[in-house]
């Protein structure tokens, strides 16, 4: 993450020096498990900081390895942490391609928006098999929550562009398709 800050920061400057280029977009993928860690904190506050225009996407898939995300941390979630650093952040239903294309375009629109400003996305799933080859992950997933994901994937509505943003500026929660936020602990049926 802190990397795609500064390839955001440093397109911006490139941007600004030559006009005649089309604004450009930096990009970061992770897991719930690393904002965990200080990278990502240290990121955040510096994108914020810089409006460096870099969206940062959290596919936060109920476990870091091993841990589920009700041991890793309080909360409601990843894109609430966004708020704290000013910016704008959104709960996305990441089992719906289409929703994850137009929050991810939205988020680009925005992220150029002003010669720049950091979108924090967090794309909500579940993951359906092991988290590595290494990895047996029958030994801390009941297999009946798994089978029950592979029949029915969400029952989160999808993706609403319209007032869905966790803003600087309102510091509400973000929403899914106009509907009171849904926790992830409604979207992962703990």
């Amino acid at each position: 993450m802190p990397h795609a800050v500064g390839v955001g920061y440093a397109l911006k400057m490139q941007d600004r020096l030559d006009l005649s280029r089309s604004p450009r977009v930096a990009a970061a993928y992770f897991g719930e498990g690393a904002a965990s860690e200080g990278d990502f904190h240290g990121a955040l506050n510096m994108a914020a900081m810089m409006n460096s225009p870099v969206i940062v996407i959290c596919r936060n898939n109920d476990y870091a390895i091993s841990t589920p995300t009700s041991e890793q941390y309080k909360g409601d979630g990843i894109a609430s942490r966004g708020a704290r650093y000013g910016i704008d952040s959104l709960h996305v239903n990441g089992t719906d391609v289409f929703a994850v294309y137009e929050a991810t375009k939205a988020a680009w629109q925005k992220a150029l928006e002003n010669w720049g400003r950091p979108i924090l996305l967090e794309l909500m799933s579940y993951r359906m098999s092991h988290h590595s080859t290494s990895d047996d992950s029958s030994a801390y997933r009941n297999p009946e929550d798994v089978a029950s994901w592979k029949e029915s994937p969400s029952e989160t509505p999808s993706y609403g562009c319209d007032d869905g943003w966790n803003t600087r500026a309102s510091g509400t929660m973000s929403r899914i398709s106009g509907s009171e936020h849904r926790s992830a602990k409604t979207l992962r049926r703990n």
